[in-house]
């Protein structure tokens, strides 16, 4: 797909602007029209938390959708792979499972994790309410501001109850670092108004936060809905930039404006 075929449609909305793609788009519009155009990479963390999310939620899904390396099966389980056929044996373990979610069966990041991580969340409060909503709903909706399409995919929705969780694993050790460094607050109020707008009242936003730093847990955080605010703010500058951006037809290079002031940092001459 071009550009010029992405902008047209993105703007006739034919295409649904999602929360990964918006958090991009708080840096720039060029970053955000490079989101959809580049090529996606994803991370052994990726495939360990859906790997893990389908465990918790999904077991049968998990079984079709991941694929478990066993390291000790290898033709040579005492040498590393840079023995010829131990690398062949890898490759050929990638190649028979290039369309699934691949992780190790033990250490870091592994099956093993993953079931102690469910072990955890059986025994948490929350148990029932985590594995027993919608799972994956998926809303679009138009933004009432710039009349962009829009679209989120919460894990859990509980639409009689009107709340909302959201299952992460952390490496952290700081779950709040972490939901500002990711924008899991941009992505929490795209969830929630979502189900708003398909009929659901939203009363409680939760994170399932599973900690694999260290000592394992369990925690659930519970986003305050009257904190948002500032989160509306960005989200609405974000979507009108974007929209004016597109709409000019001009070819956008720079970030948020063209020109930018700068000033000189009040620390500069420290230490003269």
């Amino acid at each position: 797909m071009t550009k010029q075929e992405l902008i047209k449609n993105i703007l006739s909305g034919e295409r649904a602007i999602s929360s990964s793609a918006l958090k991009t788009g708080k840096t720039s519009t060029k970053e955000f029209l490079d989101y959809y155009l580049g090529e996606k990479k994803e991370s052994k963390a990726f495939d360990f938390g859906n790997a893990f999310e389908l465990f918790l939620i999904d077991e049968v899904g998990f079984y079709s959708k991941v694929a478990v390396m066993d390291e000790s099966q290898r033709p040579e389980p005492s040498k590393d792979y840079k023995t010829k056929v131990n690398q062949e044996w890898k490759a050929e373990f990638y190649a028979k499972n290039a369309d699934k979610y691949i992780i190790a069966a033990t250490g870091k990041e592994s099956f093993e994790t993953i079931k102690e991580l469910r072990n955890l969340a059986q025994e948490h409060p929350m148990y029932d309410a985590l594995i027993n909503g919608d799972y994956q709903l998926a809303f679009t909706w138009n933004c009432p501001v710039t009349g962009l399409k829009r679209y989120s995919r919460p894990d859990v929705v509980h639409k009689d109850l009107g709340v909302i969780i959201d299952i992460k694993t952390d490496a952290s050790d700081d779950f709040q670092r972490s939901a500002l460094n990711n924008d899991y607050f941009l992505q929490a109020l795209d969830q929630i108004q979502g189900a708003i707008a398909n009929g659901i009242d939203v009363k409680e936003y939760y994170w399932a936060v599973f900690e694999k730093s260290g000592t394992l847990h369990c925690t659930f955080y519970k986003l305050s809905l009257d904190d948002l605010l500032p989160v509306e703010t960005v989200q609405e500058v974000t979507l009108r930039r974007i929209k004016s951006d597109l709409e000019s037809g001009e070819n956008i290079v720079w970030r948020d404006m063209p020109i930018k002031n700068i000033k000189v940092p009040t620390y500069y001459a420290k230490g003269y």
